[in-house]
């Protein structure tokens, strides 16, 4: 039997809570990304100054670590359906996303700054 790869592992992780919520609240693919986008827009408002956030929007440093946070928050949320009770909403969802305290990933920066994205001053924006 092969052994999976932490990358292979995060793919059918990845994959397994996408598609519960899909299912769980009737939504499309497409639109399921489109929350996770929306959301990862919302995160860089509430936390960084808008020349940082033009640069961030378009980091695939940054969507690449967003989408391993939203999975790892759809798999929170997942776990709290089944094992405290929360109520599966839209709204219950949104709301786990929303108060999750997350703050990007050094390696973010460090990889904008590495390409000239971003300049230093950014590199511990918090």
């Amino acid at each position: 039997m092969k052994k999976l790869t932490n990358k292979e592992l995060q793919t059918i992780r990845k994959s397994a809570a996408q598609k519960t919520i899909c299912v769980l609240f009737e939504i499309s693919e497409e639109k399921y990304f489109e929350i996770q986008y929306q959301t990862g827009l919302q995160f860089l408002e509430y936390l960084y100054t808008d020349e940082l956030i033009k640069e961030l929007e378009v980091s695939k440093y940054f969507w690449n670590w967003w989408k391993m946070e939203y999975v790892q928050i759809d798999e929170k949320y997942l776990y709290a359906l089944k094992e405290e009770g929360v109520y599966a909403t839209i709204e219950n969802y949104a709301y786990y996303h929303a108060k999750a305290e997350l703050m990007v990933d050094s390696i973010v920066f460090k990889n904008l700054i590495k390409e000239g994205q971003i300049n230093e001053l950014y590199s511990n924006p918090a």
